[in-house]
């Protein structure tokens, strides 16, 4: 059994957890407590799309889990819980990550309707949105277009890689990350990016978040990054 794993932990709120108690440093099970997937313990996952599941928002953070440990294959559960880094806001690495994962899939829609410039703008709407070149009503716009050209789609592949650049529009950056990878990673056997792939994109660009302690020396006894 695993006693030390070092995963990705995301909250809505930077002070507090999602049950409402306030974020501390460490915390830990009463001795002789259970550690129960979904219910009892402190999680994290592997991944961190994995774990914007289970917490979606936008403050990430770096997290030890220790003791006592299950895991299946998207999160584990621990006695003991250790906040290594973070959190920090990821909504910008959030909304350009959404935006990626609508581009590995804009071909599928664009090989049936190459004149159609509906999908391609709700893609290029939510990058400018990032950097304040776009407004809230422009993301509503290019969100409510990227779906209609969804709805109106029969071809599997193509409505799903409209839906992935509506997911990329959407509102909020943390659901906007997640459904656009589902979108983009489930949509056609011939097109886009797998889901472990996804995976990996959002680790490179949320490490970058995380430098001085992913940089920490070789002898540390635990690699953050792996």
């Amino acid at each position: 059994m695993t006693t030390v794993l070092t995963g990705w932990h995301w909250l809505r709120d930077p002070t507090r957890l999602s049950d409402g108690t306030p974020l501390r440093r460490t915390v830990a099970l009463p001795p002789g407590e259970k550690p129960v997937l979904g219910k009892v313990g402190f999680h994290a996952s592997r991944e961190p799309l994995s774990a914007l599941f289970f917490a979606p928002g936008t403050y990430v953070c770096r997290v030890r889990l220790a003791g006592r440990l299950h895991e299946d294959d998207i999160q584990a559960v621990g006695t003991r819980r250790e906040l290594v880094a973070g959190p920090v806001d990821a909504s910008r690495e959030l909304r350009l990550f959404a935006a990626e994962c609508a581009r590995s899939a804009l071909v599928a829609f664009e090989v049936k309707h190459p004149d159609d410039p509906r999908v391609r703008r709700a893609i290029a709407v939510a990058r400018c949105y990032v950097s304040g070149k776009a407004s809230d009503r422009d993301l509503e716009a290019a969100r409510s277009g990227a779906l209609a050209a969804a709805g109106s789609e029969l071809d599997p592949g193509a409505e799903h890689a409209a839906r992935a650049a509506a997911e990329a529009a959407h509102p909020d950056a943390s659901c906007a990350a997640w459904w656009a990878a589902w979108e983009s990673s489930n949509f056609s056997p011939y097109w886009g990016r797998r889901w472990s792939e996804h995976d990996r994109a959002l680790a490179w660009r949320l490490r970058k978040l995380f430098k001085p302690v992913f940089d920490c020396p070789p002898s540390e006894p635990d690699e953050l990054f792996r």
